[in-house]
């Protein structure tokens, strides 16, 4: 990833420092939260804390040169799909920055998969995902080009119950610290993200989880957001930071 193209994405979704959503996420919002003040929902807007929480991750990946050419994603969030929403809409900030420096966006295939934990799941996610490709296609009408090749991806979405249930190795895996993903489907160049509410006792849990992954998995390095220096052989402090 060239140098322009990196200051221009981090300039974009951190302007003055602070994290600032697309247009596409705004209009996206607002759409759920008139549909969620009809039927009662009320973690639409915390859900949306994790699509800022996703970009930023992503953008560190992006960084370290852990996005490739072929994305098969799974989302192991229970966001109802607005993990899947944060990283196509990463991409196609991406793509928009790619072109203006006339360089080749770095992604040329994508697979979309939502784990889900019960039958009504899909039902939701699918309404998240219609709403995003709505909002693509009143910026974005045009039936050619990236944009329509993201909103086919939310029309081709997939979902399993089983993280193992699938012959695929993922590539890319954003998982909650509850639902403890399963690190033998990464591929080998595969790359996972485990959040979780941000509570110190969380987050200790998390940091001590990830010692303790890596010292099981010979092939599994932290990369951030801290420790990579230590590679496999994570300090005990860690459990407790």
């Amino acid at each position: 990833m060239s140098c322009p193209v990196l200051d221009m994405l981090e300039r974009t979704l951190l302007p003055n420092g602070t994290f600032r959503q697309s247009p596409q996420l705004d209009a996206l919002q607002h759409g759920l939260v008139a549909a969620g003040a009809e039927t009662g929902e009320t973690n639409v807007d915390e859900n949306h804390v994790a699509v800022g929480k996703t970009q930023l991750e992503l953008l560190d990946l992006v960084r370290r040169n852990r996005i490739g050419e072929s994305i098969r994603f799974l989302d192991a969030t229970a966001t109802d799909g607005l993990s899947t929403v944060a990283l196509l809409d990463f991409l196609l900030l991406l793509s928009s920055i790619s072109a203006l420096y006339q360089r080749d966006l770095p992604t040329s295939e994508l697979t979309l998969t939502v784990l889900i934990q019960r039958d009504s799941e899909p039902d939701a996610v699918r309404r998240v995902l219609g709403e995003y490709e709505s909002v693509l296609r009143d910026r974005y009408p045009a039936d050619d080009g990236f944009p329509a090749r993201l909103r086919e991806s939310t029309v081709d979405v997939r979902f399993v119950k089983q993280q193992s249930s699938s012959e695929d190795a993922w590539d890319l895996i954003v998982a909650d610290a509850t639902e403890c993903p399963d690190v033998e489907r990464l591929s080998p160049a595969g790359s996972l993200i485990v959040r979780t509410g941000g509570t110190r006792r969380e987050s200790s849990a998390l940091s001590a989880w990830r010692r303790s992954i890596v010292r099981q998995h010979s092939d599994l390095m932290p990369v951030g957001p801290c420790g990579e220096e230590f590679g496999r052989s994570l300090p005990e402090c860690c459990d407790q930071c």
